[in-house]
């Protein structure tokens, strides 16, 4: 688009041809095949996407600096508020930042079982064995003829630095488009290959991380898995010879190989990037979704003060959960009845105790797709 917004920003256009796009995913090969994968019970998967599955993610230009909105907006959250903040605190914050620089792409979070929103943000695992590993990938399509993107290498330096400020010891794997011989290209094979790298030989204690920074795009669905009839999927750098990267084949190689006891995190900067993996918990960062869910915890507070007054002790339960979109079945998280706007609550016996904060079912980057 190439307008100046609000703090000196501007939003840049790396636009693909979707027609010629659209052809290509109809003729790429799938690297996996369709198995029926059940989530482990203790796997710990949570995915930052900047967008929802039908918007596109932004190429930014900020203070002299190219970056993917989503990346910018979540670490310069994180440089301000500190590491000191919730999950629901964080996934505000980015909307707030992405709103002041006139961006309408939601951040979202998605889980592959009920996380706790309340809950202190951390990339770390909470048991963790001091085996920290990542992979990071940056594609500004270097010599495309259509859709060269700017700020994907940056975002792949910024959160490597981030990364080294939370932990010593980090295995880093880096594919980059730059000339910089220590980074492989982020080809098809070699993002196959750096994902099976990633999850391999993982174990319990485990802290994973996963940065993919470049074009993503979304297609018609040809197995009949998702409610919304759309796959999503990533494109490698040599995508117009060898193919996308369906979210068929990321959810295999994933979830599939995560085992239980391992914390991995995913930010996936990318266009129609909100269910990129399939996870069945996901949580949009609206303004209306963020004001419900407060909403409810002060209710909530509102009864732990009476009951304290009254000095009830009795048991029981009130799970807030919003619903699950887009992603897999996890047939270990099912919406009780009992609606209010976009959440769902499992209601408990009267003046129980509650459990705060679970959700089953709970998406950015350049101008793509």
């Amino acid at each position: 688009m190439g307008n100046a917004c609000a703090g000196g920003i501007k939003k840049l256009t790396g636009k693909l041809n979707m027609d010629e796009l659209m052809k290509i995913a109809k003729k790429s090969k799938r690297v996996t095949r369709d198995v029926e994968i059940d989530l482990n019970p203790t796997a710990d998967i949570r995915m930052f996407s900047g967008c929802q599955d039908h918007q596109t993610s932004a190429d930014a230009y900020n203070a002299g600096v190219y970056g993917g909105a989503c990346t910018t907006a979540m670490l310069d959250v994180i440089k301000k508020y500190g590491e000191d903040m919730s999950w629901i605190e964080l996934l505000q914050r980015m909307r707030q930042d992405l709103e002041e620089n006139q961006y309408t792409q939601i951040p979202q979070l998605s889980s592959s079982h009920s996380v706790d929103l309340e809950s202190q943000f951390s990339i770390k695992n909470p048991n963790s064995n001091g085996r920290f590993k990542a992979l990071m990938i940056g594609i500004n399509y270097v010599g495309h003829e259509e859709g060269e993107l700017n700020g994907c290498h940056n975002d792949v330096i910024k959160m490597t630095e981030y990364l080294k400020s939370q932990a010593d010891g980090w295995e880093i794997r880096t594919l980059m488009d730059d000339e910089d011989e220590d980074h492989p290209m982020p080809t098809k094979e070699n993002i196959v290959n750096g994902i099976k790298w990633l999850m391999e030989d993982a174990q319990p204690g485990d802290t994973l991380f996963w940065h993919y920074s470049g074009h993503g795009g979304s297609c018609p669905d040809e197995n009949g898995d998702e409610e919304d009839g759309m796959d999503e999927f990533l494109c490698p750098v040599d995508y117009p010879e060898n193919g996308i990267l369906l979210d068929d084949d990321v959810y295999n190689l994933v979830v599939g190989a995560c085992p239980g006891g391992v914390r991995m995190t995913v930010v996936m900067d990318c266009c129609h990037s909100g269910t990129i993996m399939d996870l069945p918990n996901n949580f949009q960062a609206t303004e209306q979704n963020c004001n419900d869910f407060m909403a409810e915890l002060q209710k909530i507070a509102a009864q732990l003060q009476a009951l304290a007054a009254q000095g009830a002790a009795q048991s029981g339960s009130r799970a807030i959960t919003l619903p699950g979109q887009g992603g897999k079945p996890d047939t270990n998280n099912k919406a009780a009845p009992g609606q209010f706007p976009g959440m769902q609550m499992s209601m408990p016996p009267p003046m129980g105790f509650p459990q705060m904060g679970g959700y089953p079912g709970m998406g950015g980057m350049p101008q793509m797709g």
